[in-house]
């Protein structure tokens, strides 16, 4: 998960985001939950069957070393570089790339993984969501940024 760096001044903002499309709707890869336009639904038990299967869940149990911040609930995060999102899409999965425009309060954040950190912005509230097409045909792996 993310870890939330300061609250900034932004309105709103618009970024990637990886989520599993399931009949025609979009839903957390890590929880489940589904994704549509209003304030983000806080997460408190993992529905695996949209998930499928990738995360743990327990990744909410704040007593394992899952991941998971407090800070997150009732919020979601984007990310900030396109190239991002795509390190993380999986090819063997449903998993789609989508821009997201979340709003509320909005904070800077950043995500730990195998390149360094990479920059996210979280909201309280979705606004739109717009999907990409032709991002699920295969990962991309790039370079560590420098």
């Amino acid at each position: 998960m993310c870890k939330i760096l300061k609250k900034t001044r932004r309105k709103s903002y618009t970024g990637f985001k990886i989520v599993c499309k399931i009949n025609g709707k979009y839903y957390s890869s890590v929880t489940g939950i589904e994704y549509k336009p209003g304030s983000v639904t806080p997460v408190d038990t993992i529905d695996e069957s949209k998930t499928f299967g990738y995360w743990s869940r327990h990744v909410l149990d704040p007593d394992m070393d899952s991941g998971y911040c407090k800070e997150m609930h009732g919020k979601t995060c984007v990310f900030k570089e396109k190239s991002d999102a795509l390190d993380f899409l999986n090819s063997r999965s449903k998993e789609q790339l989508v821009e997201m425009t979340i709003s509320g309060e909005i904070w800077e954040a950043e995500m730990r993984c195998l390149f360094g950190f990479m920059s996210l912005f979280v909201g309280t509230e979705i606004l739109s969501i717009k999907e990409i097409r032709g991002s699920t045909t295969r990962r991309i792996y790039l370079s560590p940024k420098k």
